[in-house]
């Protein structure tokens, strides 16, 4: 149900069709595991799967903006990261927009195994 981008765009970024904004909640629990793997000694790679175009395009922009910020934080803190959310799968990969079905979701590992093996840092 590759159409179903309007209402999960909604159901993941409006509350009462205002935006629901940013999880400084959300942030603050990443940032507890970047610091949790870094006291540790653990090599965090922070990933991000392939979303369907459609649902992609539809995503606001303040929300797509403070991800990127979010990213390039991060980076700064030498923290790997794979974002493909905008990865171009075709159709017959999703269940929804914003999900891979099996077939996708194996593609998807796959890859992101490949890419792993390949880092001689791990």
């Amino acid at each position: 149900k590759i159409e179903d981008y309007n209402n999960a765009i909604k159901r993941h970024y409006f509350i009462n069709e205002e935006p629901a904004g940013v999880s400084q909640t959300s942030i603050a629990y990443l940032d507890s595991i970047v610091n949790y793997c870094k006291s540790n000694n653990i090599l965090l790679t922070l990933t991000s799967s392939p979303v369907h175009q459609e649902y992609s395009k539809r995503i606001p922009k303040y929300i797509v903006d403070r991800y990127e910020e979010e990213k390039a934080r991060l980076k700064k803190q030498n923290i790997r990261i794979l974002d493909f959310t905008n990865a171009k799968y075709k159709d017959k990969y999703f269940l929804n927009s914003d999900h891979l079905n099996t077939e996708g979701s194996l593609k998807f590992t796959t890859q992101l195994i490949e890419i792993l093996k390949g880092d001689k840092t791990i």
